[in-house]
């Protein structure tokens, strides 16, 4: 009995330094991830010989090798340079940033706009203060809607 007792034993020893090796390694993946993306970029090139011959120096540095970097004639770059893979983000031009009069607003937008504001209106009108009304919408979401249910029978037996 002794015997088979000290074996269960040292079997539940085994599976929970396992757990514990277990759970280490899982840490250590989930940290390894977490970390700076730059940590993981990897840059992989191939040695290139460097020519002393002056005739392939100067064809190297030829303008036929060079073209403008995102559209710009002045900025010249070699065309195996890997700043030609970038993307090119094109700044946005609009309209320019001059307030539009109220004649100019789509119906759509004064709709929002009344949506937007309409309950601050009411309270400044009822001299609800903020608080007060933040405090009435949390109560409204954890116990539903407060009073309504009288007053409608009030109105159902009024009637």
């Amino acid at each position: 009995m002794w015997h088979e007792a000290r074996k269960q034993e040292r079997k539940i020893r085994g599976m929970m330094v396992d757990y514990k090796k277990r759970a280490e390694r899982r840490r250590e993946f989930y940290e390894r991830t977490k970390a700076d993306p730059t940590q993981f970029l990897q840059l992989h090139g191939r040695q290139c010989k460097i020519h002393l011959d002056p005739a392939v120096a100067q064809a190297a540095d030829s303008p036929a090798n060079m073209m403008p970097w995102q559209g710009q004639a002045d900025t010249l770059i070699d065309r195996f340079d890997g700043r030609a893979h970038l993307d090119f983000i094109v700044e946005y031009k609009g309209k320019e940033d001059e307030e539009k009069s109220p004649s100019e607003e789509t119906m759509a937008e004064r709709q929002a706009n009344y949506e937007r504001y309409r309950i601050l209106v009411e309270n400044d009108f009822l001299g609800v203060t903020e608080e007060k009304f933040l405090t009435q919408i949390y109560l409204e979401e954890q116990f539903g809607p407060i009073g309504t249910k009288g007053e409608e029978e009030k109105k159902k037996i009024g009637r």
